[in-house]
């Protein structure tokens, strides 16, 4: 990790947490992008390679179409946990940004770490074919209604959308909106166990559809993420995420239930909020009457991390 520029990264967090980064373009510099991207994309980059593992597990097909584009790229992130996954060369990837600094960023770093995979400027407006897989990272909130409504027509001819947000309770009420308008369109693959209707849609309260990813464990032993930490008052043990995973097949067949956020663990019992086809509600799960689902979700459940329970099949071990 390069030197650290503490103004700089004190700056940009400060832009996020007031929600203000989408009114001027914060990408002021290289040195800039450099810093967020040593710190700020790091965070990011492991909430995606830890929904990509879960996908993988259930056979999502990453190879399933040619033409992948990261809009809204920033650093390059998302396509930088998307790309290795690929098996062959030949897709091509296309960027676009608001920012014409952070295209040029996103390019070259791309482009030194996957040579031999095609990837250009993706123009504004650009007509694209039919089918391609949209990779969407933490843009949500800097979109106006006009701004996402051109989006979200973007995204009507894609075959599969990737979308991953912060966990907060005001982004992912913004992406459940969505979520109601791709349905029918196509189906959704995760986090959801079903293709109803989103029992939050339109609630505000305590409750919201999100998980926590873990970072790799060497973060807990690097004096490096301890000062960014205390620096930037992030708290390191665990990323809140909200994300869609959708698809226009097929996709692997689903549990009969979510569990959302965090259980809380008493004696005997474990508390989480539950989703399914019918409602989303607080329920206690009894380690005497449900034994089975009481093991599985203490073997998920951590002090500080909670990953995505496993939605591909009830009867498989949950993905750890």
């Amino acid at each position: 990790m390069n030197s650290l520029d503490w103004d700089v990264l004190v700056e940009l967090r400060q832009r996020y947490l007031s929600e203000t980064a989408g009114q001027l373009d914060y990408w002021k510099s290289q040195h800039v992008l450099e810093q967020y991207d040593q710190v700020y994309g790091r965070r990011i980059l492991w909430k995606w390679e830890g929904i990509l593992a879960l996908l993988a597990h259930c056979a999502w097909d990453f190879n399933k179409t040619k033409v992948i584009v990261d809009w809204g790229c920033g650093t390059g992130v998302a396509s930088e946990a998307y790309l290795p996954r690929l098996a062959s060369s030949e897709t091509e990837l296309l960027l676009w940004d608001k920012s014409e600094l952070a295209l040029e960023f996103s390019l070259a770093k791309l482009k030194s770490q996957f040579p031999s995979i095609s990837m250009r400027k993706m123009e504004l407006g650009e007509t694209l074919l039919k089918g391609f897989t949209l990779l969407l990272s933490h843009v949500i909130s800097e979109l106006s209604e006009r701004k996402l409504n051109e989006l979200i027509r973007l995204a009507s001819g894609a075959g599969r959308i990737l979308w991953v947000e912060p966990g907060t309770p005001k982004v992912s009420q913004k992406l459940i909106e969505v979520r109601e308008k791709f349905m029918g369109h196509l189906k959704v693959i995760a986090p959801c166990p079903h293709q109803s209707p989103c029992g939050l849609n339109g609630r505000v309260g305590k409750d919201w559809c999100h998980h926590f990813i873990q970072p790799p464990q060497e973060v807990f032993h690097s004096g490096v993420w301890t000062e960014i930490g205390r620096r930037l008052q992030i708290d390191l043990r665990s990323l809140p995420v909200s994300y869609l995973a959708m698809d226009s097949g097929k996709g692997p067949a689903q549990a009969d239930f979510q569990i959302l956020g965090r259980p809380r663990r008493y004696k005997g019992q474990t508390k989480v909020l539950w989703c399914d086809a019918h409602h989303v509600e607080s329920r206690e799960i009894s380690q005497k009457k449900d034994s089975d689902l009481y093991e599985a979700v203490t073997k998920l459940d951590s002090d500080f991390a909670q990953p995505p329970f496993n939605f591909c099949s009830q009867k498989e071990e949950p993905v750890l």
